[in-house]
């Protein structure tokens, strides 16, 4: 990168960059920071622009490849907002075959994904209520689910084969519900009996191995898990749990979403007062003879703002697919969507071929990227393009208000100022985002931190603190 009138100082495995016209109090303060004991064997990587003076601030080892954990969102956010029109939309459609004659359905139920990662109970609830508006009380054939839109690799590259069965680690499918994920809801039961144990969504669909036990200790050993060594949905409970333990929740991801999806609609459907007692399976929708019945349909900025403010890997796995499918409407694949953030880094002006994406989310290991990568794109979109500028922020989490940084910078001027995207997984974190300082000016920082042992709180709390001397010096 060429900067006018900027100084140069080259220090042992790093290149510290900052404008002549920068307060020397702000380069002080954050050489400071990264002066601590924590960056000794930490890679780091910092960049900070003023965007309202469109001045560098202060730039160190922003070239240096490192994991970008969920700041990837930011460049598959952008990729959406350049790519995808404005109205997409995420469909989950309805088709069948055959007749209906007097509210008997003689033909089958199709149910096409179309990758809705924000397809819940309710959603669900409202398309069995208007298929049984519709007329249809009876169904005498079969309920299929056609997951065509995807190939079939339900993972993306370079994902840890151990964080399976965490919900941050969602199965994928286009046909998609309650996240894929079971919520298992525990509390303590009478003393030598099992811990009682219920799941939402209630369902068939479900088998639970309950060999815990409530005891009088303090001390408690208890486990909830499903049996992803050998791809089973059944969750097993186990171990001992304290009387006196309060209630709680834990999530647990979903082998095969789609089979999950289709049980529980067919339950649905029952419950609507639809007679069905067909096989469920998928299936493609016959390409003549199929009659559209109904469309559910998910706006892609509501996909965008809860993938950023809740950092939800799920969401952004399937943005990268609705990339793909601008290409190829079956059988899409995570690479096809890479095409598109290919073409943004390219449109920025920067070589697609110094990084490695592996994924959408950010959780592989595989990625490789730069400060200055997401630092370029959002000043391009800034100055270039505002309205999708203004239509990311607005999706990122705001500092001590909501999302990952609901409960951070909440005593200082950065509260309910800072908008920024985190990201988390073993031995890196980062923040990238925009605040109005002190003197009202926009900045733009990129904060990359990666290969420590120590807790990653340190890490957040040195990032918060790079963000206060933001505010208060610029």
């Amino acid at each position: 990168m060429k900067l006018k009138n900027a100084l140069i100082i080259f220090l042992t495995f790093s290149s510290l960059i900052f404008s002549q016209g920068t307060s020397s109090n702000v380069v002080t303060k954050l050489e400071g920071v990264l002066s601590n004991k924590f960056f000794t064997s930490t890679s780091t990587a910092l960049e900070i622009y003023n965007l309202s003076e469109n001045k560098l601030i202060y730039s160190k080892n922003a070239g240096l490849l490192l994991r970008p954990a969920s700041t990837l969102k930011i460049l598959t956010s952008l990729t959406a907002l350049y790519y995808l029109d404005e109205a997409y939309t995420f469909d989950t459609k309805i088709y069948y075959t055959g007749k209906i004659i007097n509210s008997v359905l003689y033909g089958d139920l199709f149910v096409v994904g179309g990758g809705d990662p924000e397809f819940d109970l309710e959603s669900l609830s409202l398309l069995a209520t208007k298929i049984s508006d519709s007329g249809i009380k009876k169904i005498t054939g079969n309920l299929y689910g056609d997951v065509s839109m995807c190939d079939s690799l339900f993972w993306g590259n370079g994902w840890m084969w151990d964080d399976d069965p965490y919900a941050f680690t969602p199965y994928l499918s286009p046909l998609i519900l309650n996240k894929s994920v079971s919520e298992i809801h525990y509390s303590p039961g009478e003393i030598g009996s099992p811990v009682e144990v219920s799941v939402t969504p209630q369902s068939k669909f479900f088998n639970i191995l309950n060999t815990s036990t409530t005891i009088a200790e303090d001390t408690s050993d208890f486990h909830v898990t499903r049996d992803w060594l050998n791809r089973s949905n059944e969750l097993l409970v186990s171990g001992t749990l304290s009387r006196k333990a309060k209630s709680d929740t834990v999530y647990r991801n979903i082998f095969a979403p789609q089979n999950f999806f289709l049980q529980v609609f067919s339950e649905y459907l029952d419950s609507t007062g639809i007679n069905f007692s067909g096989i469920i399976d998928t299936l493609e929708v016959p390409d003549s003879g199929a009659t559209p019945l109904l469309i559910f349909s998910q706006p892609l900025d509501t996909v965008l703002f809860y993938m950023n403010k809740e950092s939800d890997n799920l969401n952004a796995e399937m943005v990268l697919r609705a990339l793909a499918k601008k290409r190829n409407e079956k059988r899409v694949s995570a690479k096809d969507g890479m095409i598109s953030l290919d073409s943004l880094i390219t449109k920025v002006g920067l070589n697609p071929k110094t990084y490695k994406i592996a994924d959408g989310s950010g959780l592989s290991f595989y990625n490789l990227i730069t400060a200055e990568l997401l630092s370029e794109v959002l000043r391009y979109t800034y100055y270039h393009y505002p309205d999708i500028y203004y239509r990311l922020i607005n999706t990122l989490p705001i500092a001590g208000i909501d999302g990952t940084l609901k409960d951070r910078l909440k005593k200082n001027g950065c509260y309910n100022n800072l908008k920024g995207k985190t990201g988390t997984i073993s031995g890196v974190s980062c923040l990238t985002g925009t605040l109005k300082s002190s003197s009202g000016d926009d900045i733009l920082f990129t904060i990359m931190m990666q290969n420590y042992v120590a807790s990653a709180r340190i890490a957040r709390t040195l990032q918060d603190k790079i963000c206060r001397i933001l505010y208060d010096e610029l």
